[in-house]
């Protein structure tokens, strides 16, 4: 299965083993623990969008969690995450942001409102031992 990047930092941050998995919508459920993963930096089927995109690492996929974002006008609370069913605290909230290779929760949080404002539904795709 091809799992696209369109930004270089991801692929550094993928080949640095500091993003160590991904969030994909995956209505179909397509992504399936054991499935080998090749990572591209750009699309490979449109090269007017990226000039040169190139497969850039290979891993199989060890498992696949349900993932749920959602959004809140509390200041207290703006934004939950749940993984398989339960919620997840403001550390493991953190720790997800970072592990997926975003900067912190708020830059996470800042483009999942931008992407999808009414919220996330989704699938966590690992390739490490790393779970929630």
């Amino acid at each position: 299965m091809i799992l696209k990047f369109n930004d270089e930092r991801f692929k550094e941050r993928i080949l640095g083993g500091l993003k160590i998995h991904n969030l994909r919508t995956d209505r179909t459920e397509r992504w399936k623990k054991g499935q080998k993963i090749h990572f591209w930096l750009g699309d490979p089927k449109d090269m007017k969008v990226t000039p040169k995109p190139h497969q850039f690492h290979e891993a199989n996929c060890s498992s696949v969690q349900k993932v749920e974002i959602t959004f809140s006008d509390s200041e207290q609370f703006p934004m939950s995450v749940i993984v398989d069913n339960v919620y997840l605290n403001g550390a493991e909230m953190e720790e997800l942001a970072l592990s997926d290779g975003f900067d912190d929760l708020g830059h996470m949080a800042e483009w999942f409102m931008d992407y999808t404002p009414k919220g996330f539904k989704g699938r966590l795709i690992h390739w490490t031992k790393k779970k929630y």
